[in-house]
C-alpha cells in the first residue's frame, strides 16, 4: 500500500501530477508541500524532530491496521508501516471502533449519496489522555493517497494545550477500509458480538457500519438498500446474506 506519514505537524514530502491534490493537500494542513513530476503520490517519508532542523527521509509502504481489545474496556490501535508503527489508545469512555467506522462511512458517497462529507473529526478517551482523529478525503474514487489523517494526542483532556504528539498521513481510501475490515475479522474471530460488548462494557460491537464497510470491500458498491415508493425503503439484503457476509474471510474474495 502507497502511503505518506507526517510526524509534529511538519511538511510530507510527496509526488503527484495533479495540481488540484497538490493544492488541497496544501491548504488543507497548511504546511505540507507536495513536489515531483509522478502521476501518483511517492512513498517517501519526511520526518522532523520537534526542536529540529534534521531531517530524516524514509520509504515506507504496506500499511497495516490493527485494532485490538487489550482489557476490559481498554484498546489498542496501531498503523503500521515498513519503517515504524504509530499507536493510538482508547477507552470504554468513548465508543471507539464505532466512531472510527462511521467516519469512514460517511466520507464515501456510495455509502451517503446526499449528506456524505469532505472531512469529518471524533475523539477517542483514555482517561484521562485524549486522541483527536481528523480526516479528509479527497475523491475516494481515485487510485492515489486520497485520505488524508491529522491525529492529535494530548496527556490530559482536561488541560489540552498543545498536543504531546501530532501524526499525520495519506493513504488510499479503499486500502484502508480494507485493512480495517481484516483487523476487524480477526477481532470478531476472537471475541465475538456478545464478548465483545462484555469486555468492551459500554458499547455493542458496530456491527452494522462493519457489514457496510466489509460489502463495500468486497463489492465497490452500498449495502443493498432500494428505496421504495412512498416513503418506504425496500431491502435487498437478509439474514442469510448477513451471516454470510459477517463470516466471509477477505482473502477468499
Amino acid at each position: 500500500m502507497r502511503f505518506l506519514a507526517l510526524v509534529d505537524h511538519k511538511k510530507i514530502l510527496g509526488n503527484s501530477g495533479n495540481r488540484e491534490e497538490r493544492i488541497a493537500a496544501h491548504n488543507y494542513y497548511g504546511n505540507l508541500v507536495y513536489l515531483g513530476k509522478s502521476t501518483s503520490f511517492s512513498e517517501r517519508l519526511k520526518l522532523l524532530k520537534k526542536g529540529s532542523n534534521s531531517l530524516k527521509i524514509e520509504r515506507v509502504s504496506n500499511l497495516k491496521f490493527n485494532y485490538n481489545i487489550t482489557g476490559v474496556g481498554w484498546a489498542i490501535c496501531e498503523i503500521q508501516t515498513a519503517n515504524g508503527t504509530f499507536t493510538f489508545r482508547a477507552s470504554y469512555i468513548s465508543d471507539a471502533l464505532g466512531d472510527l467506522l462511521n467516519a469512514l462511512l460517511s466520507l464515501n458517497s456510495d455509502m451517503n449519496t446526499e449528506s456524505y462529507a469532505d472531512e469529518t473529526k471524533f475523539s477517542w478517551y483514555q482517561e484521562p489522555g485524549l486522541t483527536e482523529w481528523h480526516i479528509k478525503a479527497f475523491d475516494i474514487k481515485s487510485n492515489g493517497e486520497n485520505l488524508h489523517f491529522k491525529i492529535n494526542q494530548y496527556i490530559d483532556d482536561t488541560e489540552k494545550g498543545a498536543p504531546e504528539t501530532t501524526s499525520a498521513f495519506a493513504c488510499n481510501y479503499d486500502e484502508f477500509v480494507y485493512s480495517v475490515v481484516e483487523s476487524l475479522d480477526r477481532l470478531m474471530q476472537k471475541f465475538g458480538l456478545v464478548g465483545y460488548q462484555a469486555i468492551w462494557v459500554d458499547a455493542d460491537f458496530p456491527v452494522v457500519a462493519y457489514l457496510k464497510l466489509k460489502h463495500y470491500t468486497i463489492h465497490k458498491t452500498a449495502f443493498p438498500f432500494v428505496d421504495g415508493q412512498n416513503g418506504t425503503l425496500k431491502t435487498m439484503t437478509s439474514r442469510d446474506y448477513e451471516m454470510k457476509l459477517l463470516t466471509t474471510d477477505l482473502k477468499d474474495c
